[in-house]
């Protein structure tokens, strides 16, 4: 479950989280007013992107401040990604898209470990539409 850039998690799912995320208890109460516990809130704490804005097409709606991409509103029509193999977090929220984004050896260990009921957009195919329809592009395990 995804709530403001964050993960609520099992405990088998929290073991994946070692760097770079705050680690809380998560308890709740469900829309059947059923009570959870031993859930886990896992919140990133870098921002990053390995979006390539020499290579992605855009368009910056809104600009608060030209050095800051966290503070401006970026609209893409195509997006383009680089990889870093050493330094890239392997969760963080996107500094363009402002939005809560995985590596892909973390989808990879949730299919491993059979974690089910999950869905995921690869963020070269993303547009904020696609996150709230059915479409190809969603991958569910």
């Amino acid at each position: 479950m995804i709530f403001d850039n964050s993960l609520i998690v099992i405990q088998e799912a929290k073991d994946f989280f070692k760097n770079n995320v705050s680690i809380q208890p998560a308890t709740f109460i469900d829309n059947d007013n059923k009570y959870h516990e031993n859930y886990w809130l896992i919140k990133p704490s870098t921002y990053y992107s390995a979006i390539s804005l020499d290579k992605s097409d855009y368009e910056i709606t809104f600009i608060l401040d030209s050095n800051e991409p966290l503070f401006n509103t970026y609209e893409f029509e195509k997006i383009v990604t680089f990889k870093e193999t050493n330094n890239s977090p392997s969760i963080f929220i996107d500094t363009y898209l402002k939005l809560l984004v995985i590596d892909e050896s973390i989808l990879e260990e949730f299919k491993k470990q059979k974690i089910s009921g999950l869905s995921f957009l690869n963020i070269e195919a993303f547009k904020f539409s696609k996150m709230f329809q059915e479409n190809n592009d969603i991958i569910n395990i």
